[in-house]
């Protein structure tokens, strides 16, 4: 009897008596996500990506599980500490060489040797959002290399870590968890 008496005083004081951010904490935070929004205004930033997420359809997850069976690869999440994948955004143009795990929307477009997303040229369309509230910034752009058009949009956070997702004409979209760096 006791138990169902002091269950609802207990379950009351551990959610209430939840931890608050130090004034140092806060000032660090704002600092972060002031530093972020200097880095995006110069559009002179660098993210290298550490996973990638290939949306997949059901054909596909069956073959992808079993080639990559005993690796550090799962279904849908590919680690690509092994490379050297990466976006840099320079002023008004982009390089990116991202290794690509998707599929080809476009049978005509099939090509054996093109495992990557590749380009260097100028952006288009760039957009950047910043949410004050949530601390994050994003940047859309589009851009073309010789034989598709990409539509990219980045998500930033002041902690360094930001998401990329990748739209190509004639691939499956991607994403990418990796970290930013100013240029």
């Amino acid at each position: 009897m006791n138990i169902r008496i002091l269950t609802p005083y207990i379950a009351f004081f551990v959610f209430c008596c939840g931890s608050s951010k130090t004034e140092a904490e806060l000032a660090a935070e704002a600092k972060a996500y002031s530093n972020l929004k200097s880095m995006v205004t110069t559009k002179m930033l660098r993210f290298d990506a550490d996973v990638a997420y290939p949306f997949q359809t059901n054909d596909v997850i069956t073959v992808t599980n079993a080639l990559m069976a005993q690796t550090e690869n799962a279904n849908g999440r590919f680690s690509l500490s092994a490379n050297e994948d990466f976006l840099e955004i320079k002023q008004d143009s982009s390089k990116v060489h991202l290794s690509y795990f998707g599929e080809l929307r476009n049978a005509s477009y099939a090509d054996s040797r093109d495992t990557a997303i590749e380009f260097n040229n100028v952006v288009e369309d760039f957009d950047v959002l910043e949410n004050d509230k949530k601390k994050t910034i994003t940047i859309s752009f589009k851009v073309r290399n010789e034989t598709e058009q990409f539509n990219v949009k980045m998500l930033l956070f002041p902690s360094g870590k930001a998401n990329v997702a990748v739209y190509g004409s004639n691939r499956t979209t991607i994403r990418y968890n990796g970290h930013i760096e100013d240029l």
